[in-house]
């Protein structure tokens, strides 16, 4: 019996043993599978990578060239705006000289008239301190004293004119 039950444990150990081989062999084909079904979403996601680098890519050539033609849009403004600032610095400069001169004239035919009226007074020289807001409303006075003389003249040689009758 001794052979026999030697026989049966032996048989009974392989049994054992291919029951844990089957067992193991069941486990790593489940892990294969989820192996396999990983690999393709894992070749899914290479896909997909792939085709977002290429519209990245795509995308910054663009960027690249649309910074470029803003860059050259921009250049073009700046200098624009240089030659505009340029000329309105000139016609500025032309307006101060403009108002120098009519204040003086003012000085003048009221140093010639005798008028020391304060209303209808403007000054002979503008400080550069004041603003161009300043110098508009004193060239604006400068003007309507003027303006003023001119109709107080005109007034005057009308009274002065005799009456003329209808014959």
């Amino acid at each position: 019996m001794s052979g026999i039950g030697m026989g049966f444990a032996v048989e009974a150990l392989v049994t054992v043993l291919l029951g844990v081989t089957v067992w193991y062999c069941f486990m790593l084909d489940k892990r294969l599978k989820r192996f396999r079904a990983d690999e393709k979403g894992m070749r899914q996601t290479v896909v997909d990578l792939a085709l977002a680098t290429e519209r990245a890519e795509g995308a910054i050539s663009g960027l690249r060239s649309v910074l470029t033609e803003a860059d050259g849009s921009l250049v073009q403004r700046l200098r624009s705006a240089e030659a505009f600032t340029r000329e309105l610095d000139a016609q500025l400069k032309s307006g101060d000289k403009v108002l120098s001169r009519i204040s003086k004239i003012v000085a003048s035919s009221r140093q010639a008239s005798g008028n020391d009226n304060p209303a209808q007074q403007v000054m002979t020289e503008i400080p550069s301190e004041e603003t161009r807001s300043d110098r508009l409303a004193d060239m604006l006075a400068a003007a309507r004293a003027m303006a003023d003389r001119g109709l107080n003249r005109n007034q005057n040689f009308i009274n002065s004119q005799p009456e003329q009758t209808a014959a």
